[in-house]
Order: C-alpha cells, then structure tokens, then sequence
C-alpha cells in the first residue's frame, strides 16, 4: 500500500463564505443545476454536515459513475471542511481511502484563497498513475468553476 498526496492552492474573486457555502454547503443543489452533464444528482444521508453521508452519481462526460463520501469537519466559522471517500465505484478497485482537506481565507482584494490537500490510500499491488491524479484534479477544479461562475452571476 502507497499514499500518493497532492496539495493545491487557488485563488478566487468571489468571497471567501460565499465559495465556501457554495461550494460545500449547497453544492448538492447547485451542482446537479448548473453541471449537468458531470453531476446528475446528489443524494445527502443526514443534516449535510459532519457525519452526513453524499452519494453523487456522475453523468456520461465523468470517467466514473458514483462516489460516496462522508464529511469530517464542516466549519463556516474557519472556512474549513474535510471528507473522506467510503466508496467510489471503479476508484474502489485502486484506492482504499481518499481523504480530502480544504482551508478558505479571504484575500484582501475582496475574493479568497484556498488550500486543498487531497490523499490517496493505494491499494497493495496498485498504482495511481499521474496522468489518474490530473484528470481527477482538473474534474474537481472544473466543478468548482462552475459554482464559482453560478455564484459572480447570481
């Protein structure tokens, strides 16, 4: 078994809170709305924070078909949130656990700065390879411009 980690910083000109509640707090409304083709629908086991449980079936354009994932830490007050992947379809033949972690903070022109750090548990024999990791990260960042430009719009 292997860990492959990898850490990304971005900037954005939408608010710091404004990102994070769209981005993790309603993004089970807005996603399946404004992507479509990337997210059919997500289904939410529990209040949506801590211990709540997404199961988001993907559409066509995504190389698999559902993941599931159970959020850690949901915290509005220091823009920090955590989950960790409990199943993933085809990833469940590679991975025995992704664990994801994101920190917002706002930028003194207005909009923020994130830091996500994403970990892959690998199973024994496997291998993720680069070419995996940034087909994954460009999905994941290509979602949250969509909310991001739902958010500068409305």
């Amino acid at each position: 078994m292997g860990v492959v980690e990898f850490s990304e910083t971005f900037s954005s000109p939408v608010p710091a809170p404004k990102l994070f509640k769209g981005w993790f707090i309603d993004s089970h409304t807005l996603l399946p709305k404004i992507a479509p083709d990337h997210v059919k629908s997500v289904v939410v086991e529990g209040s949506g924070g801590p211990g709540s449980i997404y199961h988001i079936t993907f559409g066509d354009v995504v190389p698999i078909k559902f993941v599931k994932f159970k959020v850690d830490v949901l915290d509005e007050s220091t823009m920090t949130y955590a989950d960790t992947v409990v199943e993933g379809g085809e990833l469940s033949e590679k991975i025995l656990k992704v664990t994801h972690e994101v920190k917002f903070e706002t930028s003194p022109e207005g909009g923020c700065s994130a830091t996500s750090v994403v970990k892959f548990d690998i199973k024994e024999g496997s291998t993720l390879s680069e070419d995996e990791v940034k087909d994954g990260k460009e999905g994941a960042f290509g979602l949250l411009k969509a909310v991001e430009a739902y958010l500068l719009a409305n």
